[in-house]
């Protein structure tokens, strides 16, 4: 506005008119400074609401995999714990038939 004020001074027009011009002006720059500000606090109001907005996706997203994982987690050591008892029983029943084959034995060299 004061750059406009000087051009209008130098090119000759009537100080009435360059300062009605400039309070114009400065009215205007002033309304446009405003939108600005007003635009710019919209625009940051959006983009924190659309940060805070992924921000809860990925929240979800998180506790989702966390879940699967514990209970892909459960079900490994479930699955870890049986194949544990199963092979003690396998053992216990080889020790068994091993038991059973010596004592066999023995009673046939015995029988002879």
């Amino acid at each position: 506005a004061k750059n406009l004020e000087k051009s209008q001074r130098k090119a000759g027009d009537s100080e009435r008119k360059y300062e009605g011009l400039f309070d114009d002006n400065e009215r205007l720059t002033e309304g446009m400074e405003d939108r600005a500000e007003d635009l710019q606090d919209s625009a940051e109001d959006r983009v924190e609401s659309y940060y805070e907005h992924l921000e809860g996706v990925v929240e979800r997203q998180m506790d989702v995999v966390r879940n699967e994982a514990s209970d892909r987690a459960t079900k490994q050591r479930g699955a870890l714990a049986k194949a544990s008892e199963d092979a003690k029983d396998e053992a216990a029943k080889v020790r068994a038939m091993k038991q059973a084959a010596a004592a066999k034995e023995a009673a046939e060299e015995k029988a002879e």
